[in-house]
């Protein structure tokens, strides 16, 4: 018996209540609180419980769903891991014009360099005179927005529903330039 009183004893207060977890519903099973934070947090928990049967989250959890069926239904999503690192076993090696290209330091560093060369043929072209260098510096910034996009962004290796992702706002921005520069200047 005095054991028994012993061991009682030396448990913390802690260690003799049953461990509290939360079990989603319930929010009257968490822990009482002490502090204006817990009570605050509480009250966020009760109202997150309370918002997550709501037709929207479900609406948008089957948009989620669907868009994520798509995605796999279209090849888009790895379905291991030898497929997901695909592109970096050939990373060295790059298919331009129908011919297989091995760069000497890494294809990065090739596309790193030629991104460096552009960029300082734009500052020689910005820093001479004339009306004339507006075209060449829009051409070369395109150039280097498709380098990075094709290589450190992975688009000409990745999925095509990701192209299509980047084509379409692109494809509305570049309708909305050209409607604004179309429209002349006494209409405003």
């Amino acid at each position: 018996m005095a054991d028994e009183e012993k061991q009682s004893e030396a448990k913390s207060p802690e260690e003799t209540r049953p461990p509290t977890e939360y079990v989603p519903g319930e929010a009257e099973l968490l822990p009482e609180s002490e502090t204006v934070i817990d009570e605050a947090a509480k009250k966020l928990v009760e109202k997150s419980e309370e918002l997550t049967d709501t037709p929207v989250v479900e609406a948008f959890d089957t948009a989620v769903t669907a868009v994520t069926d798509a995605i796999e239904s279209i090849g888009g999503v790895p379905k291991g891991p030898a497929e997901s690192e695909t592109h970096l076993e050939h990373s060295d090696t790059v298919e331009i014009f129908g011919r297989k290209i091995t760069a000497p330091g890494g294809i990065y560093t090739v596309v790193f360099g030629a991104l460096a060369a552009l960029t300082v043929l734009e500052v020689i072209i910005g820093s001479l005179q004339g009306d004339w260098k507006a075209i060449p510096l829009m051409a070369m910034a395109v150039s280097k927005a498709a380098l990075v996009v094709l290589f450190y962004m992975h688009l000409r290796t990745d999925s095509r529903v990701f192209a299509l992702t980047l084509a379409i706002p692109l494809s509305i921005a570049l309708l909305s330039i050209l409607y604004v520069l179309a429209v002349p200047v006494t209409t405003y």
